[in-house]
Protein backbone atom coordinates (compact mmCIF):
# COMPACT_ATOMS: atom_id res chain seq x y z
CA UNK A 1 0.00 0.00 0.00
CA UNK A 2 2.32 2.42 1.14
CA UNK A 3 4.97 1.32 -2.01
CA UNK A 4 2.20 1.84 -4.38
CA UNK A 5 1.17 5.74 -2.82
CA UNK A 6 4.96 6.79 -3.78
CA UNK A 7 4.98 5.28 -6.98
CA UNK A 8 1.79 7.26 -7.36
CA UNK A 9 3.20 10.57 -6.51
CA UNK A 10 6.28 9.72 -7.83
CA UNK A 11 4.42 9.36 -11.13
CA UNK A 12 2.12 12.84 -10.41
CA UNK A 13 5.27 15.14 -9.29
CA UNK A 14 8.36 13.68 -11.70
CA UNK A 15 6.59 11.85 -14.94
CA UNK A 16 5.57 14.48 -17.44
CA UNK A 17 2.81 14.02 -20.11
CA UNK A 18 4.06 14.60 -24.10
CA UNK A 19 1.86 16.93 -26.48
CA UNK A 20 2.43 17.30 -30.12
CA UNK A 21 0.11 19.87 -31.69
CA UNK A 22 -1.28 19.12 -35.50
CA UNK A 23 -2.61 21.53 -38.01
CA UNK A 24 -6.09 20.23 -37.19
CA UNK A 25 -8.58 19.77 -34.28
CA UNK A 26 -8.30 16.36 -34.10
CA UNK A 27 -6.93 14.88 -30.57
CA UNK A 28 -5.92 11.79 -29.46
CA UNK A 29 -5.62 10.95 -25.89
CA UNK A 30 -2.62 7.80 -25.74
CA UNK A 31 -2.13 5.65 -22.68
CA UNK A 32 0.68 4.13 -23.10
CA UNK A 33 4.26 5.35 -22.10
CA UNK A 34 4.99 9.45 -22.10
CA UNK A 35 9.03 8.85 -20.85
CA UNK A 36 10.36 7.50 -24.03
CA UNK A 37 9.71 10.86 -26.04
CA UNK A 38 12.20 12.71 -23.35
CA UNK A 39 15.14 9.82 -23.44
CA UNK A 40 15.20 9.77 -27.45
CA UNK A 41 18.96 9.84 -27.06
CA UNK A 42 19.70 7.25 -24.09
CA UNK A 43 20.21 4.09 -25.93
CA UNK A 44 20.50 1.97 -22.87
CA UNK A 45 17.42 3.13 -21.55
CA UNK A 46 15.58 2.39 -24.75
CA UNK A 47 17.11 -1.11 -25.22
CA UNK A 48 15.91 -2.33 -22.32
CA UNK A 49 12.14 -2.76 -23.64
CA UNK A 50 10.96 -2.87 -27.28
CA UNK A 51 7.90 -0.94 -26.32
CA UNK A 52 10.11 2.31 -25.71
CA UNK A 53 10.38 3.01 -29.24
CA UNK A 54 7.19 1.55 -30.47
CA UNK A 55 5.79 4.31 -27.95
CA UNK A 56 7.47 6.96 -30.05
CA UNK A 57 6.21 5.48 -33.46
CA UNK A 58 2.55 5.33 -32.21
CA UNK A 59 2.33 8.82 -31.55
CA UNK A 60 4.00 9.25 -34.63
CA UNK A 61 1.73 7.26 -36.74
CA UNK A 62 -1.29 9.47 -35.06
CA UNK A 63 0.23 12.43 -36.01
CA UNK A 64 0.85 11.73 -39.68
CA UNK A 65 -2.79 11.18 -39.92
CA UNK A 66 -3.33 14.70 -38.56
CA UNK A 67 -4.08 14.19 -34.47
CA UNK A 68 -3.06 16.66 -32.09
CA UNK A 69 -1.49 13.98 -29.75
CA UNK A 70 -1.44 13.86 -25.88
CA UNK A 71 0.42 11.17 -24.01
CA UNK A 72 0.13 10.48 -20.92
CA UNK A 73 1.85 7.20 -18.96
CA UNK A 74 -1.09 4.70 -18.13
CA UNK A 75 -1.06 4.06 -14.89
CA UNK A 76 -0.50 7.84 -14.02
CA UNK A 77 -2.75 9.89 -11.73
CA UNK A 78 -4.70 11.76 -14.06
CA UNK A 79 -5.85 15.31 -13.60
CA UNK A 80 -9.30 15.49 -16.00
CA UNK A 81 -9.27 18.33 -17.98
CA UNK A 82 -12.47 20.20 -20.12
CA UNK A 83 -10.65 19.24 -23.48
CA UNK A 84 -12.68 16.23 -25.09
CA UNK A 85 -10.98 13.65 -27.57
CA UNK A 86 -11.90 12.48 -30.69
CA UNK A 87 -9.87 9.26 -29.71
CA UNK A 88 -8.70 7.49 -27.08
CA UNK A 89 -6.33 5.20 -27.18
CA UNK A 90 -4.01 2.66 -25.51
CA UNK A 91 -3.46 0.19 -21.83
CA UNK A 92 -5.69 0.29 -18.87
CA UNK A 93 -6.48 1.67 -16.16
CA UNK A 94 -6.13 5.58 -17.42
CA UNK A 95 -7.65 3.86 -21.54
CA UNK A 96 -10.83 2.96 -19.12
CA UNK A 97 -10.64 6.65 -17.00
CA UNK A 98 -10.53 8.40 -20.11
CA UNK A 99 -12.99 6.64 -22.12
CA UNK A 100 -15.75 7.20 -19.79
CA UNK A 101 -15.44 11.01 -19.79
CA UNK A 102 -15.23 10.73 -23.76
CA UNK A 103 -18.20 8.95 -24.04
CA UNK A 104 -18.26 9.85 -28.53
CA UNK A 105 -14.74 9.17 -28.85
CA UNK A 106 -13.38 6.64 -30.61
CA UNK A 107 -11.72 4.01 -28.11
CA UNK A 108 -9.08 1.65 -29.22
CA UNK A 109 -7.72 -0.94 -26.76
CA UNK A 110 -4.01 -1.48 -26.97
CA UNK A 111 -3.38 -4.97 -25.69
CA UNK A 112 0.11 -6.28 -25.56
CA UNK A 113 -0.48 -9.67 -23.94
CA UNK A 114 -3.44 -12.62 -23.79
CA UNK A 115 -6.70 -11.68 -22.63
CA UNK A 116 -6.87 -10.99 -19.05
CA UNK A 117 -9.24 -13.32 -17.61
CA UNK A 118 -7.01 -15.83 -19.17
CA UNK A 119 -4.16 -14.93 -18.23
CA UNK A 120 -5.56 -15.07 -14.68
CA UNK A 121 -7.04 -18.47 -14.70
CA UNK A 122 -3.33 -19.55 -16.21
CA UNK A 123 -1.82 -18.02 -13.17
CA UNK A 124 -4.32 -19.20 -10.85
CA UNK A 125 -3.82 -22.89 -12.42
CA UNK A 126 0.04 -22.57 -12.85
CA UNK A 127 0.86 -21.40 -8.94
CA UNK A 128 -0.92 -24.15 -7.51
CA UNK A 129 0.18 -27.08 -9.83
CA UNK A 130 3.60 -25.36 -8.62
CA UNK A 131 2.72 -25.23 -4.81
CA UNK A 132 1.53 -28.70 -4.80
CA UNK A 133 5.20 -30.12 -6.96
CA UNK A 134 7.70 -28.06 -4.39
CA UNK A 135 5.41 -28.17 -1.46
CA UNK A 136 5.61 -24.61 -1.20
CA UNK A 137 3.51 -21.40 -0.91
CA UNK A 138 4.04 -19.84 -4.08
CA UNK A 139 2.27 -15.86 -4.35
CA UNK A 140 0.43 -15.33 -7.34
CA UNK A 141 2.41 -12.85 -10.01
CA UNK A 142 1.90 -10.99 -12.54
CA UNK A 143 -2.22 -11.14 -11.47
CA UNK A 144 -4.41 -8.19 -14.08
CA UNK A 145 -7.12 -6.44 -12.01
CA UNK A 146 -10.31 -6.80 -13.60
CA UNK A 147 -10.79 -4.34 -16.26
CA UNK A 148 -13.74 -3.78 -19.17
CA UNK A 149 -11.27 -2.06 -21.67
CA UNK A 150 -11.69 -4.58 -24.21
CA UNK A 151 -15.35 -4.68 -24.26
CA UNK A 152 -15.96 -1.02 -24.19
CA UNK A 153 -13.48 -0.79 -27.02
CA UNK A 154 -14.61 0.19 -30.79
CA UNK A 155 -11.55 -1.40 -31.75
CA UNK A 156 -8.56 -3.64 -30.19
CA UNK A 157 -4.93 -3.43 -31.45
CA UNK A 158 -3.46 -6.71 -30.45
CA UNK A 159 0.10 -7.54 -30.67
CA UNK A 160 0.01 -11.37 -30.94
CA UNK A 161 -0.89 -14.02 -33.31
CA UNK A 162 -4.03 -16.01 -34.09
CA UNK A 163 -3.85 -18.23 -31.30
CA UNK A 164 -3.62 -14.88 -28.54
CA UNK A 165 -7.13 -14.25 -30.49
CA UNK A 166 -8.49 -17.35 -29.43
CA UNK A 167 -7.95 -16.08 -25.52
CA UNK A 168 -10.53 -13.11 -25.72
CA UNK A 169 -14.55 -13.77 -25.38
CA UNK A 170 -15.35 -15.19 -28.73
CA UNK A 171 -18.31 -12.14 -28.99
CA UNK A 172 -15.17 -9.29 -29.53
CA UNK A 173 -12.87 -11.27 -31.43
CA UNK A 174 -13.94 -9.61 -34.26
CA UNK A 175 -12.98 -6.11 -32.85
CA UNK A 176 -9.08 -7.48 -33.16
CA UNK A 177 -6.83 -5.62 -35.37
CA UNK A 178 -3.30 -8.25 -35.01
CA UNK A 179 0.04 -6.07 -35.51
CA UNK A 180 3.86 -7.53 -35.07
CA UNK A 181 5.93 -5.90 -32.19
CA UNK A 182 9.36 -5.26 -32.64
CA UNK A 183 12.78 -6.52 -31.28
CA UNK A 184 14.86 -4.86 -28.84
CA UNK A 185 18.37 -4.71 -30.29
CA UNK A 186 20.01 -2.71 -33.61
CA UNK A 187 20.16 -5.80 -36.81
CA UNK A 188 23.84 -5.17 -36.64
CA UNK A 189 24.54 -5.49 -32.73
CA UNK A 190 26.14 -8.51 -33.43
CA UNK A 191 27.68 -11.55 -35.70
CA UNK A 192 25.76 -14.86 -35.83
CA UNK A 193 27.53 -17.94 -36.18
CA UNK A 194 26.30 -19.96 -38.95
CA UNK A 195 28.80 -22.72 -39.42
CA UNK A 196 30.55 -25.14 -37.47
CA UNK A 197 29.11 -27.06 -34.59
CA UNK A 198 26.55 -25.98 -32.11
CA UNK A 199 26.02 -27.10 -28.46
CA UNK A 200 23.06 -28.88 -28.70
CA UNK A 201 23.16 -29.43 -25.21
CA UNK A 202 22.90 -26.42 -23.89
CA UNK A 203 19.35 -24.34 -23.26
CA UNK A 204 18.40 -20.65 -22.59
CA UNK A 205 15.42 -19.59 -20.58
CA UNK A 206 15.50 -15.65 -21.11
CA UNK A 207 12.56 -13.73 -19.25
CA UNK A 208 11.73 -11.58 -16.97
CA UNK A 209 8.56 -11.31 -14.25
CA UNK A 210 6.51 -14.31 -13.55
CA UNK A 211 8.65 -17.27 -13.41
CA UNK A 212 5.82 -19.84 -12.63
CA UNK A 213 3.67 -18.35 -15.41
CA UNK A 214 6.60 -18.56 -17.73
CA UNK A 215 7.30 -22.17 -17.12
CA UNK A 216 10.98 -21.88 -15.29
CA UNK A 217 8.97 -24.31 -11.95
CA UNK A 218 8.78 -27.12 -14.77
CA UNK A 219 11.86 -26.49 -16.44
CA UNK A 220 13.69 -27.04 -13.12
CA UNK A 221 12.03 -30.30 -12.82
CA UNK A 222 12.89 -31.82 -16.28
CA UNK A 223 16.58 -30.08 -16.10
CA UNK A 224 17.31 -32.14 -12.85
CA UNK A 225 16.18 -35.42 -14.20
CA UNK A 226 18.14 -35.02 -17.81
CA UNK A 227 21.85 -34.18 -16.22
CA UNK A 228 23.10 -34.25 -19.50
CA UNK A 229 21.56 -30.99 -20.56
CA UNK A 230 22.52 -27.43 -18.89
CA UNK A 231 19.86 -24.91 -18.32
CA UNK A 232 21.04 -21.39 -18.13
CA UNK A 233 18.65 -18.83 -16.71
CA UNK A 234 18.70 -14.99 -17.49
CA UNK A 235 16.37 -12.98 -15.87
CA UNK A 236 15.21 -12.18 -12.35
CA UNK A 237 13.09 -14.90 -10.57
CA UNK A 238 9.97 -13.65 -8.41
CA UNK A 239 11.59 -13.56 -4.81
CA UNK A 240 9.54 -16.23 -3.64
CA UNK A 241 10.62 -18.60 -6.61
CA UNK A 242 14.45 -17.72 -5.92
CA UNK A 243 13.78 -18.94 -2.50
CA UNK A 244 12.31 -22.23 -3.01
CA UNK A 245 15.34 -22.60 -6.09
CA UNK A 246 18.01 -21.64 -3.34
CA UNK A 247 16.50 -24.23 -1.30
CA UNK A 248 17.29 -27.07 -3.13
CA UNK A 249 19.68 -29.08 -4.08
CA UNK A 250 22.73 -27.70 -6.16
CA UNK A 251 22.38 -29.21 -9.60
CA UNK A 252 25.82 -28.26 -11.56
CA UNK A 253 23.37 -28.30 -14.51
CA UNK A 254 21.42 -25.62 -13.95
CA UNK A 255 22.69 -22.05 -13.70
CA UNK A 256 21.35 -18.92 -12.70
CA UNK A 257 22.54 -15.68 -14.07
CA UNK A 258 20.22 -13.16 -13.00
CA UNK A 259 19.10 -10.07 -14.65
CA UNK A 260 21.05 -9.01 -17.81
CA UNK A 261 20.50 -6.55 -20.25
CA UNK A 262 20.04 -7.24 -23.81
CA UNK A 263 23.44 -5.83 -25.20
CA UNK A 264 25.45 -7.45 -22.11
CA UNK A 265 28.17 -8.99 -23.38
CA UNK A 266 28.13 -11.46 -21.21
CA UNK A 267 24.70 -12.56 -22.78
CA UNK A 268 25.98 -13.01 -25.82
CA UNK A 269 28.61 -15.46 -24.74
CA UNK A 270 26.21 -17.41 -22.71
CA UNK A 271 23.76 -17.23 -26.28
CA UNK A 272 27.23 -18.72 -28.35
CA UNK A 273 26.95 -21.60 -25.90
CA UNK A 274 23.19 -22.69 -26.42
CA UNK A 275 21.31 -23.90 -29.34
CA UNK A 276 17.93 -23.03 -27.94
CA UNK A 277 16.07 -20.94 -26.10
CA UNK A 278 13.11 -22.57 -23.96
CA UNK A 279 9.82 -20.43 -22.82
CA UNK A 280 7.19 -22.74 -21.79
CA UNK A 281 4.79 -19.84 -21.43
CA UNK A 282 1.29 -20.06 -20.10
CA UNK A 283 0.09 -16.46 -21.11
CA UNK A 284 1.75 -14.46 -24.15
CA UNK A 285 1.11 -12.11 -27.25
CA UNK A 286 4.16 -12.68 -28.67
CA UNK A 287 7.16 -12.48 -26.29
CA UNK A 288 10.23 -10.16 -27.35
CA UNK A 289 12.49 -12.18 -25.31
CA UNK A 290 11.82 -15.40 -27.19
CA UNK A 291 12.05 -12.97 -30.50
CA UNK A 292 14.94 -11.35 -29.45
CA UNK A 293 16.88 -15.32 -29.09
CA UNK A 294 15.46 -16.22 -32.03
CA UNK A 295 17.16 -13.01 -33.48
CA UNK A 296 20.05 -13.95 -32.25
CA UNK A 297 19.88 -17.93 -34.11
CA UNK A 298 18.53 -19.38 -30.95
CA UNK A 299 16.38 -22.46 -31.78
CA UNK A 300 12.74 -21.82 -29.42
CA UNK A 301 10.92 -24.20 -27.85
CA UNK A 302 7.62 -22.83 -26.78
CA UNK A 303 3.99 -23.00 -26.10
CA UNK A 304 1.35 -22.71 -28.93
CA UNK A 305 0.18 -19.06 -26.97
CA UNK A 306 3.58 -17.76 -27.97
CA UNK A 307 4.17 -19.15 -31.35
CA UNK A 308 3.19 -17.52 -34.72
CA UNK A 309 1.94 -19.80 -37.31
CA UNK A 310 5.80 -19.99 -38.81
CA UNK A 311 7.29 -20.90 -35.76
CA UNK A 312 5.65 -24.46 -36.22
CA UNK A 313 8.58 -24.96 -38.54
CA UNK A 314 10.94 -23.24 -37.05
CA UNK A 315 11.18 -25.21 -33.51
CA UNK A 316 9.47 -27.45 -30.95
CA UNK A 317 5.94 -25.68 -30.29
CA UNK A 318 4.90 -27.82 -27.08
CA UNK A 319 2.09 -28.35 -24.67
CA UNK A 320 2.25 -26.52 -21.42
CA UNK A 321 3.49 -30.60 -19.51
CA UNK A 322 6.59 -32.10 -18.81
CA UNK A 323 6.50 -34.84 -21.25
CA UNK A 324 5.53 -32.51 -24.08
CA UNK A 325 8.34 -29.75 -23.28
CA UNK A 326 10.72 -33.04 -22.59
CA UNK A 327 9.65 -34.38 -25.91
CA UNK A 328 10.13 -31.38 -27.69
CA UNK A 329 13.94 -31.26 -26.12
CA UNK A 330 14.67 -34.68 -27.64
CA UNK A 331 12.88 -34.40 -30.63
CA UNK A 332 15.40 -31.25 -31.58
CA UNK A 333 18.58 -33.09 -29.86
CA UNK A 334 18.09 -36.09 -32.60
CA UNK A 335 18.60 -33.09 -35.11
CA UNK A 336 22.19 -33.38 -36.90
CA UNK A 337 24.66 -30.04 -36.59
CA UNK A 338 24.05 -29.41 -40.11
CA UNK A 339 20.46 -29.18 -39.59
CA UNK A 340 20.48 -27.27 -36.62
CA UNK A 341 22.61 -24.74 -38.23
CA UNK A 342 19.86 -24.24 -40.82
CA UNK A 343 17.21 -23.69 -38.15
CA UNK A 344 19.26 -21.31 -36.47
CA UNK A 345 19.60 -19.41 -40.12
CA UNK A 346 15.99 -19.22 -40.64
CA UNK A 347 15.07 -18.17 -37.11
CA UNK A 348 17.13 -15.48 -37.50
CA UNK A 349 15.76 -14.91 -41.03
CA UNK A 350 12.09 -14.71 -39.88
CA UNK A 351 12.61 -12.21 -37.26
CA UNK A 352 14.31 -9.49 -39.22
CA UNK A 353 11.88 -10.24 -42.08
CA UNK A 354 8.90 -9.81 -39.62
CA UNK A 355 9.62 -7.94 -36.02
CA UNK A 356 11.66 -4.84 -36.91
CA UNK A 357 10.99 -1.34 -36.01
CA UNK A 358 10.11 -0.55 -39.82
CA UNK A 359 7.58 -3.64 -40.10
CA UNK A 360 5.82 -2.30 -36.42
CA UNK A 361 5.59 1.05 -37.78
CA UNK A 362 3.65 0.04 -41.16
CA UNK A 363 1.22 -2.54 -39.18
CA UNK A 364 0.59 -0.15 -36.54
CA UNK A 365 0.05 2.60 -39.36
CA UNK A 366 -2.18 0.31 -41.31
CA UNK A 367 -4.28 -0.80 -38.40
CA UNK A 368 -4.90 3.10 -38.03
CA UNK A 369 -5.77 3.68 -41.49
CA UNK A 370 -8.35 0.81 -41.34
CA UNK A 371 -10.08 1.61 -38.51
CA UNK A 372 -10.33 5.26 -39.97
CA UNK A 373 -11.38 4.41 -43.04
CA UNK A 374 -14.53 6.95 -43.91
CA UNK A 375 -14.39 7.92 -40.61
CA UNK A 376 -15.09 11.68 -40.04
CA UNK A 377 -14.57 13.77 -36.71
CA UNK A 378 -16.35 17.06 -35.34
CA UNK A 379 -15.25 19.93 -36.65
CA UNK A 380 -14.84 21.82 -33.43
CA UNK A 381 -13.93 25.56 -34.84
Amino acid sequence: MIVNLFKRIFLFLFVKDYIKKAASDKWVFISYLSEPFYKKLDETYLNRHQNRRESIIIADCFHQLGFNVHVSRFDKPLIFRRRKYDVVFGLEPNFEKISQANHDAIKIYYATGAYWEFQNKQIVTRTAQASQRFNYPFIRHRMVAPHQSAIIADHIIQIGTPNTIKSYPKEIRHKIHIIRQSITIANDLYQIKTEGSTNKKNFLWFGSGGSILKGLDLLLIIFEKYEEFTLHIVGKMDDDFHSMYSGRKENGNIKYHGYMEITDPCLMSIVNECAFVIFPSASEGMPGSLLNMMYLGLIPITTSICASPEMYKLGAIVDLDLDSIEGGMLRLNQLSDAELIDLSIQNRKYVLENFSLEIFRSDFCNALSTIFVNQKFKDRK
